[in-house]
C-alpha cells in the first residue's frame, strides 16, 4: 500500500505527498532485509524537514551496486538539478533528496556527484515526503527511541508502522514480531504529526523510584498524533514508588488513541499507576475503543477534555482497582468496566468478561459484558471504521479494541454448500 496526501507548492507547481518507506529490523542485515537496526537509529537517520518543498522522494527503477548511501551530493545527469541524498531504501524502489536545487526529471538518470559511476534511474517526478518506518520482526528492538528534532506537518507527517503479518502487535502479547522493549520510557514523541500503527511495546518499571510512562506523548498546540491499533504491556517493580503510566498525555491539542490494549501496570510500587493518562490542561484527547487489563488504575483523566468512547477495563489481577478515575469530557460513554467507574449514561458497570483464552485479550462472542454494547463512531468528529486488526467494523459495534463481528476484508467468504444431483437422461 502507498500512502498519499495533499503535499506542497514548489516552483509553481503543486506536488502531492508520498510516503517513503524505510524500514527497521533489530537483528536484521542493513541493505538486504532492513534500512536500521533500531527504531532510535532509524529516528536519527532520516530526522528532517518533512515541509520543506526542496524534500522530495522519487521511485527509482535502476541503480548502480554500490548505489547512492545517505550524506551523498547527487546531480542530475539530464536535469543539472542538486541534492543531497537521506537514503536509498534497501529496496532499492525509492530515493529521499533533500536540499534540491533546480528540477529533477522523470526518467532522468542521477549520479554522485563525485562518482558518476554511482547512479539511480528516477521513474516519476517525485513529490513530498511522508516518512513511513516499517517495524520488521526480528528480536526485540531494546533501545528507546525519541522523536524529536523534526520538522513535520499534517500532510507531511512520521508514520511508524507494522503492516506484516508476522510482525503486527496482536491480542496476545508475543515475542515473533517486532517489539519495542525498554526498561524505562520506550517512545518519547514530541514532534506534532506522528501515526504509531500496529506496534507492540513492553515497558519495563526501573528499580529506583522513577515516574515514568512507556510511551510519552508531549506535542504542542497544532499537533495531530494517532496511537493506533498497538499493545503497551507493563511489568511494574515494587521499588519504584513514583506514578508509572502505560500512555502519558500532555499538551493543549488533541491526541488520537484508537484500539490500544494497556495491560500489567498494577499497583506494585504505587497504587495509582495507570494504563492511560490525560495530563491537566492538555486538548480534547479521544480514546476510542481500547482496553486496559490489569491496570490499577484504567484511564486517569486529569483533565475533562478527554473523549472516552468505546473503551473498557479489567481490573483483572491489579490488586488496588479504578477503571475510570477523574472527569472525562461530559460526551463520554458506551464505556465498561468491571467497577462502577465506567462513565456515560449507556455505560456498563461491574461486567464480567469473557475473552478468547488465556492471555489473548480479544472478547469472546459469549462475552455479555462488551460485545454488541458499543456505539458507532464512523460518523464522530474523529471517525473511526476499524478495530485492533484493522477490519472492518460492522453490524452493532462492540466496546474494546477488537470488534467480534467484524468482516475481514482479506478473508474469502463463505459460499453456501449446495448439493446438485444428476439425473440420467432417458431418450
Amino acid at each position: 500500500m502507498v500512502y498519499y496526501s495533499f503535499g506542497a507548492l514548489r516552483a509553481g507547481v503543486f506536488y502531492m505527498a508520498t510516503q517513503f518507506t524505510a524500514a527497521v529490523k533489530k537483528g536484521g542485515s542493513v541493505g538486504t532485509d532492513c534500512d536500521y537496526l533500531t527504531l532510535a537509529s532509524a529516528e536519527t537517520g532520516l530526522q528532517n524537514d518533512l515541509t520543506a518543498a526542496t524534500s522530495m522522494v522519487f521511485s527509482i527503477s535502476a541503480n548502480t551496486t554500490p548505489t547512492l548511501v545517505a550524506g551523498d551530493a547527487v546531480t542530475g545527469n539530464t536535469s543539472g538539478a542538486t541534492g543531497t541524498c537521506v537514503l536509498v531504501n534497501y529496496g532499492k524502489t525509492q530515493v529521499w533528496i533533500k536540499a534540491i536545487s533546480g528540477t529533477f526529471q522523470s526518467g532522468e538518470t542521477v549520479k554522485k556527484t563525485s562518482d558518476a559511476g554511482v547512479t539511480v534511474t528516477l521513474s516519476n517526478a517525485g513529490d513530498t515526503v511522508i516518512c513511513g518506518i516499517r517495524c520488521r520482526a526480528g528480536t526485540a528492538d531494546t533501545t528507546a527511541a525519541a522523536f524529536s528534532g523534526w520538522t513535520t506537518g499534517a500532510s507531511n507527517y512520521i508514520r511508524i508502522y507494522s503492516d506484516e503479518s508476522d510482525a503486527m502487535a496482536t491480542t496476545i502479547y508475543t515475542t515473533s514480531g517486532y517489539r519495542l522493549e525498554v526498561t524505562g520510557t520506550c517512545l518519547d514523541i514530541r514532534e506534532e504529526y506522528v501515526r504509531v500503527e500496529r506496534i507492540s511495546i513492553k515497558f519495563t518499571s526501573p528499580a529506583s523510584p522513577n515516574a515514568i510512562s512507556a510511551v510519552l506523548l508531549l506535542a504542542g498546540a497544532t499537533s495531530d498524533i494517532r496511537l493506533t491499533g498497538c499493545y503497551i504491556k507493563g511489568v511494574m517493580h515494587a521499588s519504584n514508588t513514583s506514578v508509572v503510566n502505560g500512555v502519558f498525555c500532555s499538551g493543549s491539542q488533541a491526541q488520537k488513541i484508537i484500539n490500544c490494549i494497556f495491560d500489567g501496570f498494577t499497583n506494585v510500587g504505587n497504587t495509582a499507576n495507570a494504563g492511560y493518562t490525560q495530563d491537566i490542561n492538555s486538548g480534547a484527547s479521544r480514546v476510542y475503543c481500547c482496553l486496559a487489563i490489569n491496570c490499577a488504575t484504567g484511564y486517569k483523566s486529569l483533565d475533562a477534555s478527554v473523549f472516552l468512547k468505546n473503551c473498557a477495563y479489567d481490573g483483572g489481577t491489579s490488586g488496588n482497582q479504578v477503571g475510570f478515575q477523574g472527569t472525562p469530557h461530559s460526551t463520554s460513554n458506551y464505556n465498561a468496566s468491571t467497577d462502577a467507574t465506567a462513565p456515560g449514561v449507556n455505560s456498563r458497570q461491574s461486567q464480567t468478561f469473557t475473552y478468547v483464552g488465556a492471555g489473548d485479550y480479544a472478547f469472546a462472542t459469549t462475552d455479555t459484558g462488551a460485545v454488541d454494547f458499543g456505539t458507532d463512531l464512523s460518523a464522530d468528529g474523529f471517525p473511526v471504521t476499524t478495530d485492533f486488526n484493522g477490519t472492518t467494523r460492522d453490524g452493532t459495534w462492540d466496546i474494546g479494541p477488537v470488534n467480534v463481528t467484524a468482516v475481514n476484508p482479506y478473508s474469502p467468504p463463505i459460499l453456501p454448500f449446495v448439493t446438485i444431483q444428476f439425473k440420467p437422461v432417458v431418450s
